[in-house]
């Protein structure tokens, strides 16, 4: 499958760095350099300022995407003052993140994406297990929870954003 033009800004790029468990290597995030003229373009969830700075100075995409979204209101005011959607992963599921409920509850319901990042960050109760695309319905649970709606509302709401943001039209008419 190709990408549709108008190019989608990936916020997660791996490289490796020593783990300091197994002393081998582990995936980690990091601030990558946007390239033009491809159709998804690379920068840092993790480093918002840094984020910000990069599509600053590349220029934003048309679609952008702020993958496994870590941040508070601030960052997320900032995503969406640059036209990007925010994709909230296990991460708003963890009592220890409360200014990531914060943003996921502020946030436009047109700009809200859900995720797992498998396979890190399982969402509670799995917290610490290997992360699956099948958790995706209890982030969007602790999503719905944080927003005070019902799950099915951020499963319709979430679905057609997902659709926007990646171009999908054509794959959901059929």
């Amino acid at each position: 499958m190709s990408w549709p033009s108008g190019s989608v800004a990936w916020t997660t790029t791996t490289t490796t760095r020593p783990d300091p468990i197994s002393g081998g290597s582990s995936p980690a995030r990091s601030p990558l350099r946007t390239k033009r003229g491809s159709r998804s373009s690379c920068t840092a969830a993790r480093r918002g300022d840094d984020t910000f700075a990069i599509l600053a100075a590349e220029g934003v995409p048309e679609r952008t995407v702020l993958h496994c979204f870590t941040g508070g209101v601030p960052e997320a005011e900032r995503a969406l003052e640059i036209g990007a959607y925010i994709s909230f992963s296990g991460i708003v599921s963890f009592p220890k993140a409360p200014e990531v409920r914060e943003a996921a509850a502020r946030c436009p319901a047109d700009r809200v994406l859900v995720e797992t990042d498998a396979p890190f960050l399982a969402p509670v109760p799995l917290r610490g297990r290997p992360n699956s695309p099948a958790y995706v319905p209890l982030v969007g649970a602790a999503l719905a929870q944080a927003r005070g709606i019902a799950p099915e509302d951020v499963a319709a709401m979430t679905t057609a954003n997902a659709v926007r943001a990646f171009g999908l039209d054509a794959l959901v008419a059929r």
